[in-house]
């Protein structure tokens, strides 16, 4: 089954739900689901109880594939509007009183929309069919949808049985670094007694809803065996740290993902216990003639051998977190990038994950065991210790130096840390896969390699 959404203007009017600023595409399946439930008590029928059947059916189906055409996203200006929201205006101007206790009589709103650059036609689709007495009411249901977000976007729909008739370009994926609401069991409930109540204009938190990851079709997946762990890349933006400071910026992300995640962090997250731990990696622009080491990007990697669950509450609370307040009192924001988007190298997977026998580091190894005696021989040694340690093979050659191979990467030196740090090129027997990190610090991007062979010394990226 599946169900065909036409915008007649080429746009959508929606905001993302932590963003007002920006516009949201697609439009998540619960939004989708919301305009159903909406038509269906607008309608004259009313909410019957064969609409209701044919509703908690779909509330109860597995995330949706979904065909969506590329897009504008602009994030829209501030503009200065009275506020819809008033109870009563007494007096003159800047007199009114509001619900939620704003007496000012313009207010700064947003009104973000997405321009739709290809046919304005967007497809969910199921693999499965439903009974001829769930299809007819949820076709009724969708013929009397007349905007999906806010009114400004006029839409027809119309469910079909069967297959989408064109390919899917997101597709659910436990793995996938693209978040999207989608409704569960019990959501028609919920929305019901939401009206019911009428809270004023700020609506609880949803309990019957879900953020589920997906990926672009045409993204090939880095883990083609099944055994590499996901490593999901997302744009730093606002940010002037260097790799030199990567460790304040890789736990300020793991700070905002704890706290939107709460009691439901899995230990891998906050780190409070000896088992497995998610790597928080800032990844700096270096390795070319202008490269200046600064941040351009962070790299989640989930380790090996965790549980597809807690994969999924991991994930789907990095996708909440757009927003990342920085020691320095500053913001960063985090977005991820397009499938299409032309990107730097430190913004590749491949450029950390491809296959190479030969590995640099971008950022010092912070050593697990330094010798009391530094002598070059120990300091190899320290350094095979830690790879080991951290879970890869023993290297046959290592070269230390106080300098990283990569041009903009910072010297050893120049990184905080209360043990001895050194920079090393190594060579495994047999190419490993990265992201290969070691020492101390790891889990928060100090100690992160990059391959040689993509990147030769000296070469331009």
């Amino acid at each position: 089954m599946y169900i065909r959404v036409d915008f007649p203007s080429g746009r959508f009017y929606g905001a993302e739900a932590h963003d007002p600023a920006r516009p949201e595409w697609p439009p998540h399946p619960s939004r989708l689901f919301a305009a159903l439930v909406a038509s269906a008590y607008r309608s004259g029928k009313g909410m019957s109880p064969q609409r209701r059947k044919a509703l908690e059916w779909l509330e109860g189906l597995p995330p949706p594939g979904i065909v969506a055409p590329p897009v504008d996203l602009q994030q829209a200006p501030i503009t200065y509007v009275p506020p819809g929201d008033s109870v009563a205006r007494k007096g003159g101007k800047g007199q009114g009183e509001y619900e939620h206790g704003v007496h000012r009589w313009r207010q700064p709103r947003h009104f973000p929309s997405a321009i739709i650059l290809a046919e304005p036609v967007l497809f969910y689709g199921w693999n499965e069919d439903p009974l001829a007495d769930v299809l007819r009411p949820l076709d009724e249901i969708a013929a009397g949808v007349s905007h999906l977000g806010t009114s400004h976007s006029m839409v027809s729909m119309v469910v079909g049985p069967g297959r989408m008739p064109q390919p899917v370009t997101l597709i659910p994926d436990q793995y996938g670094d693209l978040f999207l609401r989608v409704p569960c069991a019990g959501r028609l409930q919920e929305l019901e007694s939401v009206f019911e109540k009428r809270a004023g204009i700020r609506r609880p938190i949803p309990v019957c809803e879900r953020l589920v990851g997906f990926r672009f079709a045409e993204k090939k997946k880095d883990r083609s065996d099944g055994s590499v762990p996901p490593f999901v890349v997302l744009r730093v933006t606002g940010s002037m740290h260097g790799a030199d400071t990567a460790s304040y910026l890789a736990r300020a992300v793991r700070r905002a993902v704890m706290s939107v995640l709460g009691n439901s962090a899995p230990s891998a997250v906050h780190g409070h216990s000896k088992g497995l731990h998610v790597s928080w990696l800032p990844l700096p622009d270096v390795g070319h003639r202008r490269a200046d080491g600064r941040i351009v990007g962070i790299g989640i990697f989930l380790p090996p051998g965790l549980d597809p669950e807690q994969n999924q509450v991991i994930l789907s609370g990095l996708g909440r977190v757009k927003e990342v307040r920085l020691p320095d009192g500053r913001s960063a924001y985090l977005t991820a990038p397009f499938p299409d988007e032309r990107l730097p190298i430190a913004l590749s997977r491949r450029a950390w994950t491809k296959p190479s026998d030969r590995w640099a580091t971008v950022t010092p190894i912070v050593l697990d065991r330094p010798p009391k005696r530094p002598t070059e021989e120990r300091v190899r040694h320290a350094i095979s210790q830690s790879l080991v340690f951290a879970g890869y093979p023993a290297p046959l050659e290592i070269d230390v130096s106080r300098f990283s191979i990569f041009e903009g990467a910072p010297p050893a030196f120049r990184v905080p840390a209360d043990k001895p740090r050194y920079h090393a090129a190594i060579r495994f027997k047999e190419p490993v896969k990265g992201p290969v990190i070691a020492g101390r610090q790891r889990y928060f991007g100090v100690g992160l390699f990059r391959p040689l062979p993509a990147f030769p010394a000296g070469g331009a990226q």
